[in-house]
């Protein structure tokens, strides 16, 4: 059988539609076939001499309408002999280009927001710390907020300056609140504690005492502070039972350093990670699906006066936008319990021992040794007390200070590297329906269907797999 061939010698990528040009091959020549002959796996025979046939590696066959790979030259007698297989992606690159697919990669065109994990991470780490202006100095004095259970049985919120909170515990336990004991007990008038009020606590209205590192809103006038049904000589602000704003403030983020030339998704985990450092409120992990398309993470505090509970609203701001969205909340206490501790006297109104201090606060200040104040209006009956071991009674707990003063705020992003990329040879994530013909250079299809004239079942199983597995649209 008489078959007419051209012959080129090209350089070419296998996986590759691309047809070298009429022009750059040898001048079409007659050869004849070995039979049986396969199409897709034909042999020929050079009818007509040429020079050093085994320069060329490429051929077209006109009768068949296919370009073929020469996969072997042989010679039998001064007779070149050519093994063919057939290239199906040249051969039906018209029908491949005017189709359309669903492109997974692509080297012409790509979605920045689909994340591409052919390339691995390498062991290059930047990291970039953002803080909020919202901040407590390790120096600061702060306030407290004392409940205390007046008269009418209800507590009462009273705020305290630091230094104040020695004033109050002179307060408690001094001549005036006692003498107001005594003076409602008939039995202490006549010179003979009464039972009752020889086990007096004034700790015992006191429900808790919180210190604050901030400024808690307060009333402007002073009140009178009154511990049950005895009154004090002492004064202080009343605080307010609702909760109030402590700070909003922005923190900006960064992009990956990598994002402008390989894509946003760099800016997801696990190339990059953002943790918002905010104690007390906690240290957390930031959702970079959520957080990475924003330019600002806002945050806003509220704080409760009465219990220190306090929720820190975490949102996002859009570049070129002012509405905050909000993702999560995050809870703690910015405030410390300090522990109210006072030994006890036994039924005859003698301790053994002195007042303990409360932690932090009252204790051996400024106004002297507070413990003698009880002893001065006991002191007759001391030795009455010696066998009694002494009762203690505390409230609230020890807070730790260290997790709210010093306070910083900040976001702490780390971005991992990724080794340079091949795009060429390799593309980007796609993932769109596209004509094939309108986006050249490398692709690959997720489950392909092509319609190729005239082409066999094995010829279309080749290209399917080629256009699966990746090739080049040239």
């Amino acid at each position: 059988m008489a078959l007419t061939v051209r012959f080129w010698r090209v350089v070419k990528k296998v996986n590759s539609t691309y047809r070298p040009a009429a022009a750059d091959g040898r001048t079409p020549i007659m050869c004849e076939a070995n039979e049986p002959m396969s199409v897709q796996h034909p042999t020929i025979r050079l009818t007509s001499a040429i020079d050093n046939p085994s320069q060329f590696n490429y051929a077209y066959i006109l009768e068949f309408n296919r370009y073929y790979w020469v996969m072997d030259w042989t010679f039998d007698k001064g007779i070149a002999i050519a093994t063919l297989q057939v290239d199906p992606l040249a051969s039906w690159k018209d029908d491949i280009g005017s189709s359309y697919q669903y492109v997974l990669r692509s080297a012409n065109t790509s979605d920045g927001t689909i994340m591409d994990m052919i390339y691995p991470l390498t062991s290059k780490v930047t990291m970039e710390k953002h803080y909020a202006e919202f901040s407590i100095s390790p120096e600061v004095q702060g306030c407290y907020v004392i409940g205390v259970v007046g008269g009418n049985g209800l507590t009462q919120y009273y705020y305290l300056a630091a230094h104040e909170i020695w004033d109050f515990g002179a307060a408690m336990f001094g001549d005036t609140l006692w003498a107001n004991v005594c003076a409602d007990d008939t039995s202490a008038q006549s010179g003979v504690p009464g039972f009752m009020k020889a086990q007096f606590n004034p700790l015992q209205y006191v429900v808790s005492c919180l210190w604050f590192p901030v400024e808690v809103p307060h009333s402007t006038i002073k009140y009178n502070v009154k511990l049950g049904y005895f009154e004090t000589d002492f004064t202080a602000y009343i605080v307010p039972r609702n909760s109030y704003m402590l700070f909003s403030d922005t923190i900006q983020l960064s992009k990956h350093p990598q994002a402008a030339a390989r894509g946003d998704y760099v800016n997801l985990a696990p190339f990059s990670r953002i943790k918002l450092s905010a104690f007390p409120w906690g240290e957390v992990e930031l959702d970079t699906v959520k957080f990475h398309n924003f330019s600002y993470v806002s945050i806003t505090a509220y704080v409760d006066p009465v219990t220190g509970t306090s929720k820190l609203y975490v949102g996002g701001i859009y570049p070129n936008e002012d509405q905050v969205t909000e993702i999560l909340t995050l809870v703690g206490n910015i405030a410390v319990p300090e522990q109210l501790s006072q030994v006890l006297s036994d039924q005859f109104g003698l301790a053994t021992g002195t007042i303990a201090a409360i932690t932090g606060g009252i204790g051996y200040g400024a106004t002297g040794n507070i413990g003698g104040a009880i002893q001065s209006v006991v002191s007759g009956i001391a030795s009455a007390a010696d066998a009694f071991h002494p009762d203690v009674s505390t409230q609230g707990a020890t807070g730790a200070r260290i997790l709210t003063s010093p306070v910083s705020i900040f976001i702490l992003q780390t971005f991992q590297h990724i080794v340079d990329e091949y795009r060429t040879d390799l593309g980007r994530p796609l993932c769109q329906r596209k004509q094939l013909a309108q986006i050249p250079g490398y692709m690959m299809i997720a489950s392909p269907e092509i319609t190729a004239d005239l082409a066999t079942k094995t010829e279309i199983d080749q290209i399917r797999s080629y256009m699966e597995s990746g090739f080049f649209y040239e």
